[in-house]
């Protein structure tokens, strides 16, 4: 369930008041102590008991491509274990980035065609409960059990990092954090310093408690929290993509996939996006991205649930925009094309039942 050490924009805190601030950071500077004292402190699960889950990041991913041939001892596992150790490393840094000491719904997969095999892995940053990881390390989770294994979280009560749990049990109710869990809020607040953002995010007072920042969309890998509030149904948002390379051996076939990767992950983004606009939602939950490589293609596949999480502001709505020369003709087909797309998103608030209040934020699409 979790790895031991032998063996990738989206979001969740912001600042409360002013007497908030000083508390969350020193929160946050404890969370981050406590994730330097394990090396990989990741978990596979998708799924948590309420009030588990303080804050959720968004999600965290990284791909690396290597190529077999480069394996002098097939039959010795240290070479292998190398190219995950740094897969891991950098998705703990990610971690660290979103001010989140824990990543969940953790997974990793790989691609291998002839002598090259990508490498992925991929999880949500998140701020666990520590009150109730204590509770889990000292009575064998009787109270909080998360699978049927009484010494679940036994792995991770190292000294300095129990120690930390046992300080910090009573953070959740000095930041006012028992309260927005009841609201079924806490998890959509941004983990990271408002300020000191480690990436451009549009951030608005939370829609349920109005007290803390959220941001405009939220990526995960795990299932909806059980407390969450949800408006409306959800639905299958998927993105698909392939893209030619050339027909190379060795190490030039390794650098052309290794340069068609971030365009080919911003695109899938870009398709989620826009979808999860169509449909008038605002998070993705279950989100799984492979990248499968061919002699001659790269595929890519992304596969997740939508939902409009009622913390979370309404998407505003899709604008095409156009560069040609006046062209009346052209206009019109925009026009035209923009009427459907307005329509499309009318209906599918319907469908879903999605009725919360209407966003004026648009957002633009270029078309060609």
């Amino acid at each position: 369930i979790m790895h031991l050490p032998d063996n990738l924009l989206g979001m969740g805190s912001g600042s409360g008041g002013k007497d908030g601030v000083p508390l969350k950071a020193l929160y946050r500077q404890q969370t981050q102590s406590a994730f330097e004292h394990r090396e990989f402190p990741f978990f596979t699960l998708t799924t948590f008991p309420p009030g588990f889950l303080v804050h959720v990041g968004g999600v965290v991913s990284a791909r690396s491509v290597k190529l077999l041939d480069r394996i002098h001892n097939p039959d010795e596992p240290e070479t292998r274990d190398a190219w995950w150790a740094e897969i891991r490393q950098e998705i703990k840094s990610h971690g660290k980035a979103l001010g989140c000491h824990a990543v969940v719904g953790y997974s990793e997969s790989t691609s291998i065609c002839e002598e090259v095999c990508i490498l992925s892995a991929s999880g949500t940053a998140a701020v666990l409960n520590p009150k109730m990881l204590q509770d889990c390390s000292t009575e064998g989770c009787s109270e909080h059990r998360l699978s049927r294994q009484p010494s679940f979280f036994s792995t991770g009560s190292e000294k300095g990092e129990f120690d930390f749990f046992l300080q910090c049990q009573d953070s959740a109710s000095i930041l006012g954090l028992d309260d927005a869990s009841s609201l079924g809020c806490s998890f959509c607040h941004i983990p990271y310093d408002e300020l000191n953002m480690p990436f451009p995010a549009h951030l608005t007072y939370c829609y349920v408690c109005r007290k803390q920042k959220v941001p405009d969309v939220l990526f995960t890998t795990i299932e909806p929290p059980l407390e969450a509030a949800v408006t409306g149904k959800g639905c299958l948002i998927q993105a698909r993509l392939c893209r030619q390379k050339k027909k190379t051996q060795g190490e030039a076939n390794a650098t052309a996939i290794s340069n068609l990767l971030p365009f080919m992950e911003y695109e899938l983004h870009t398709q989620l996006m826009n979808k999860l606009k169509l449909r008038g939602m605002n998070a993705l939950f279950g989100l799984r991205i492979q990248i499968t490589v061919g002699e001659n293609m790269l595929m890519g596949l992304a596969s997740a649930t939508g939902l409009y999480l009622t913390a979370l502001p309404s998407p505003g709505g899709i604008q095409i925009a156009g560069k040609t020369p006046n062209d009346s003709s052209y206009e019109q087909h925009i026009s035209n094309i923009q009427k459907k797309i307005n329509d499309t998103i009318i209906k599918n608030r319907e469908i879903y039942e999605i009725n919360p209040p209407v966003s004026t934020s648009i957002f633009v699409c270029e078309y060609v």
